[in-house]
């Protein structure tokens, strides 16, 4: 019976970390980053869905639909994907930022000689 639950709830969180996937976005902005803008929403999604699978893990287990064994795999395993997700943002939202202020000096700059 705990294999099947344990079975229904990967399911249920293998379904959740696709969504993503299923619903991209049509539109690709411009994005001045190594990750394509497409792809930093799908990151963003991604880290919101690994969230709510280990909310969901949480529960399970708490209501005892998970065996200690099964939770800790399952847990390790997403909050692994978890950490590496909100690397990847980091690292886009650093370049990003950089890429905004070059931007601003260049504005600024181009600005500053055509008001002299």
């Amino acid at each position: 019976m705990q294999l099947f639950i344990a079975i229904i709830v990967l399911g249920f969180v293998v379904f959740l970390l696709a969504l993503p996937y299923l619903y991209k976005d049509a539109g690709y902005g411009v994005m001045f980053t190594d990750v394509p803008e497409h792809s930093r929403g799908n990151l963003k999604d991604e880290k919101a869905s690994l969230i709510l699978a280990l909310k969901e893990l949480d529960f399970d287990y708490e209501t005892g639909k998970l065996s200690l064994q099964d939770y800790k795999e399952l847990r390790d395993k997403y909050e692994l994907r978890a950490v590496e997700v909100m690397k990847i943002l980091e690292d886009v939202e650093k370049q990003w930022t950089k890429i905004q202020g070059e931007i601003t000096v260049e504005v600024a700059s181009r600005t500053s000689s055509v008001n002299k």
